[in-house]
């Protein structure tokens, strides 16, 4: 009996460990396009010209800022049901930001 990865879209506490992640920022480029979306519709149409089958979308495209990079980011499932994120490097924040940590010392009796 073939069992399906589990689904980490409903068990996010497992992200991290347990998907792939490709940059596909490159690939994008070469192919003269700036959007996630727009190069997934093209993957979708090779995988439907070459497997009679779409690409099973967890989370469409959406932008997150990782540190000062804009990023596009979206999942899919493979055909066992494993994530697999796509990650599209857009920019950089140029702005000054906090990083929101604050470095502690280690005196020897606590930090300071």
């Amino acid at each position: 009996m073939k069992r399906r990865a589990i689904n980490l879209m409903e068990r996010q506490e497992l992200l991290g460990c347990n998907h792939l992640a490709l940059d596909v920022t490159d690939s994008l480029r070469q192919e003269g396009l700036t959007q996630l979306s727009e190069w997934m519709q093209a993957l979708n149409a090779t995988s439907v010209e070459k497997f009679g089958r779409g690409l099973r979308l967890a989370l469409e495209p959406r932008q997150q800022i990782i540190g000062k990079s804009v990023f596009e980011l979206a999942f899919l499932f493979d055909a066992d049901g494993a994530l697999i994120e796509f990650v599209n490097k857009q920019s950089n924040v140029e702005q000054e930001m906090s990083s929101g940590w604050e470095a502690f010392v280690w005196d020897g009796k606590g930090f300071v």
